[in-house]
Protein backbone atom coordinates (compact mmCIF):
# COMPACT_ATOMS: atom_id res chain seq x y z
CA UNK A 1 0.00 0.00 0.00
CA UNK A 2 2.78 2.41 1.11
CA UNK A 3 4.62 1.64 -3.05
CA UNK A 4 1.54 2.28 -4.36
CA UNK A 5 0.34 6.01 -2.58
CA UNK A 6 4.36 6.72 -3.29
CA UNK A 7 3.66 5.43 -7.04
CA UNK A 8 0.53 7.84 -7.24
CA UNK A 9 2.19 10.73 -5.58
CA UNK A 10 -0.40 10.30 -2.37
CA UNK A 11 0.94 11.99 0.83
CA UNK A 12 1.29 9.16 3.63
CA UNK A 13 -0.99 9.86 6.61
CA UNK A 14 0.64 10.06 10.15
CA UNK A 15 -1.25 9.23 13.14
CA UNK A 16 -1.54 11.39 15.50
CA UNK A 17 -2.51 11.74 19.37
CA UNK A 18 -6.44 11.78 19.23
CA UNK A 19 -6.68 11.47 15.08
CA UNK A 20 -5.66 8.09 13.54
CA UNK A 21 -5.39 8.89 10.19
CA UNK A 22 -2.90 6.20 9.09
CA UNK A 23 -4.75 3.74 10.75
CA UNK A 24 -7.73 4.73 8.77
CA UNK A 25 -6.32 5.09 5.21
CA UNK A 26 -5.22 1.54 5.64
CA UNK A 27 -8.68 0.04 6.80
CA UNK A 28 -10.06 2.42 3.91
CA UNK A 29 -7.90 1.00 1.55
CA UNK A 30 -9.06 -2.30 2.41
CA UNK A 31 -12.28 -2.16 2.26
CA UNK A 32 -12.22 -0.22 -1.68
CA UNK A 33 -10.27 -3.55 -2.27
CA UNK A 34 -12.70 -5.68 -1.38
CA UNK A 35 -15.65 -4.19 -3.28
CA UNK A 36 -14.06 -5.19 -6.06
CA UNK A 37 -14.34 -8.70 -5.14
CA UNK A 38 -17.29 -11.43 -4.83
CA UNK A 39 -17.89 -10.68 -1.41
CA UNK A 40 -16.99 -7.05 0.04
CA UNK A 41 -16.65 -6.65 3.55
CA UNK A 42 -19.52 -5.14 4.90
CA UNK A 43 -18.76 -4.53 8.92
CA UNK A 44 -15.35 -4.92 10.88
CA UNK A 45 -15.08 -4.79 14.82
CA UNK A 46 -11.86 -4.97 16.90
CA UNK A 47 -11.10 -4.75 20.59
CA UNK A 48 -9.34 -1.53 21.80
CA UNK A 49 -7.23 -1.34 24.67
CA UNK A 50 -5.42 2.21 25.59
CA UNK A 51 -1.68 1.53 26.34
CA UNK A 52 -0.89 4.62 28.00
CA UNK A 53 -3.50 4.55 30.64
CA UNK A 54 -4.17 0.55 30.59
CA UNK A 55 -4.89 -0.29 34.43
CA UNK A 56 -6.06 -3.69 35.08
CA UNK A 57 -9.48 -3.36 36.52
CA UNK A 58 -7.78 -5.95 39.70
CA UNK A 59 -4.86 -7.59 40.27
CA UNK A 60 -3.57 -9.88 37.13
CA UNK A 61 -6.35 -9.50 35.25
CA UNK A 62 -6.94 -8.90 31.33
CA UNK A 63 -9.68 -6.82 31.51
CA UNK A 64 -8.19 -3.21 31.51
CA UNK A 65 -10.53 0.04 32.62
CA UNK A 66 -11.47 1.62 29.15
CA UNK A 67 -11.02 -1.08 26.92
CA UNK A 68 -14.04 -1.55 24.51
CA UNK A 69 -14.89 -2.49 21.30
CA UNK A 70 -14.84 -0.44 17.98
CA UNK A 71 -17.41 -1.58 15.22
CA UNK A 72 -17.19 -0.12 12.11
CA UNK A 73 -20.56 -0.89 9.69
CA UNK A 74 -19.80 -0.01 6.12
CA UNK A 75 -23.20 -0.84 4.72
CA UNK A 76 -26.16 1.55 6.28
CA UNK A 77 -29.16 -0.98 5.52
CA UNK A 78 -27.19 -3.50 7.97
CA UNK A 79 -27.80 -0.77 10.78
CA UNK A 80 -31.12 -1.63 12.09
CA UNK A 81 -31.18 1.00 15.27
CA UNK A 82 -29.23 2.96 17.51
CA UNK A 83 -29.54 4.22 21.11
CA UNK A 84 -27.92 7.09 23.27
CA UNK A 85 -26.70 5.82 26.37
CA UNK A 86 -26.41 8.11 28.99
CA UNK A 87 -24.17 8.70 31.60
CA UNK A 88 -26.31 6.49 34.44
CA UNK A 89 -25.95 3.66 31.86
CA UNK A 90 -30.02 3.92 31.01
CA UNK A 91 -30.89 4.30 27.40
CA UNK A 92 -32.64 7.23 26.15
CA UNK A 93 -32.47 10.85 25.89
CA UNK A 94 -33.50 13.06 28.80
Amino acid sequence: MLEKWAASGSKVPRNGNQHKNLDCAVFNDLYRESEAGPKPIDSARAVYVPTESAKRIWERSWIYEEAHIQVNVRTQKNIVAAWHVGPDGRYGRR
